[in-house]
């Protein structure tokens, strides 16, 4: 039986937890109310428990492919899970996305990539392939979610430049809570302790966890809550048995929802130590819920950030004197500052943006 054919096709790499994938199913639905027959895809398995906004999404193939039978076989699904939905319109996620979509999209329809990590963080051979794809007509355009993304790719030249356009990620609204700030910490046993630290996000090393814990000897009767689920998880309970801070860093483990909220409001400063990231969601989303940010000072965190935020280097003990040197009144000030940024970023309609530059109309014609 023939698929009815998509309007617009959503497609990313590994189906899971990831800042992509969610940005994926956001549009999606978007899409979706806008009266596009908008789809999500991922190219392989990695946590079938999760769902991104929607859930009649497809998964290509059961795992990440090893072998030339496997990726013979892997090839032949995409093809019939790609190409069989004949989308006018596919945009990609991820590197291999990238590949896969421009192949199986750009001969019958347009495809677009999408850039979310630099050029370092890419395997050499995914980036050669989509140097090459980006100066072909397979690929219509190119979005960027940051200006730091962007210009790591200036090696592609002048066809990369022309085709290239940079959308910010909207931050993503944050349910309401009516609870104060002390009913916050409460919620999540932060009883003893000031300044009450936090981090957010999956305990990967793209998000170097392990500096915020090496700061802790420098903060005094400091206490740590680190939310988020991931492979590091291990590695750093014991780094803090290590530090000598292991009963100052709680793990709270992944949250979702209004605890998201409620954790943003609980904390006294949200502590950013990312190596790279193509832009910071959740600086965004502290930032939009009245978190004081300190972020590691790198220039995607500026770019995001601006004069909204306090920057720290690589060195724990700076991350401990910036820590102390931070009274009331100017965590009030960079928590007010920090709602004027977020409320920048989310001005404008991200949909409306990729519409615009996916060629499409705002609202689909009927």
């Amino acid at each position: 039986m023939t698929k009815e054919r998509a309007d617009i096709l959503c497609l990313c790499t590994p189906h899971g937890v990831g800042g992509a994938q969610n940005n994926a199913g956001r549009l999606t639905k978007a899409f979706r109310e806008r009266g596009y027959n908008a789809q999500l895809g991922f190219l392989f398995e990695r946590e079938p428990d999760y769902y991104h906004e929607i859930e009649d999404f497809f998964v290509v193939y059961y795992k990440l492919p090893s072998g030339p039978r496997e990726w013979s076989a892997f090839l032949n699904r995409c093809r019939v899970e790609i190409a069989g939905r004949r989308p006018r319109v596919t945009l990609g996620f991820h590197p291999l996305a990238n590949i896969i979509g421009a192949l199986n999209t750009g001969w019958a329809g347009r495809f677009y990539s999408r850039q979310a990590w630099p050029r370092d963080q890419q395997s050499s051979g995914t980036e050669k392939l989509e140097t090459l794809l980006t100066r072909t007509p397979l690929v219509s355009g190119n979005i960027a979610c940051s200006y730091f993304v962007k210009n790591s790719f200036t090696h592609r030249g002048k066809a990369y430049e022309k085709k290239t356009s940079v959308i910010y990620n909207e931050p993503p609204k944050l349910p309401e809570v009516d609870e104060d700030k002390v009913a916050c910490q409460t919620h999540f046993g932060m009883t003893h302790g000031t300044p009450v630290l936090g981090t957010l996000g999956r305990l990967h090393e793209q998000k170097n966890f392990q500096l915020a814990i090496r700061a802790m000897p420098y903060v005094a009767e400091g206490h740590l809550y680190m939310a988020g689920g991931g492979p590091q998880e291990e590695m750093l309970r014991r780094l803090a048995s290590e530090c000598g801070v292991e009963d100052r860093v709680h793990f709270l483990g992944p949250l979702r929802g209004a605890d998201v909220t409620r954790f943003l409001k609980a904390v006294d400063l949200l502590l950013m130590t990312s190596i790279y990231e193509g832009h910071p969601l959740v600086m965004l989303e502290a930032m939009s819920a009245g978190a004081p940010v300190l972020a590691h000072d790198v220039e995607v965190m500026r770019e995001a950030g601006g004069n909204a935020a306090v920057y720290a280097s690589s060195d724990p003990g700076d991350w401990g004197r910036k820590i102390h040197s931070l009274g009331p009144e100017r965590l009030e000030k960079i928590a007010e500052d920090g709602r004027a940024r977020a409320d920048e970023f989310a001005s404008s309609s991200m949909v409306e943006s990729y519409l615009s530059a996916l060629g499409l109309p705002l609202h689909r014609e009927k």
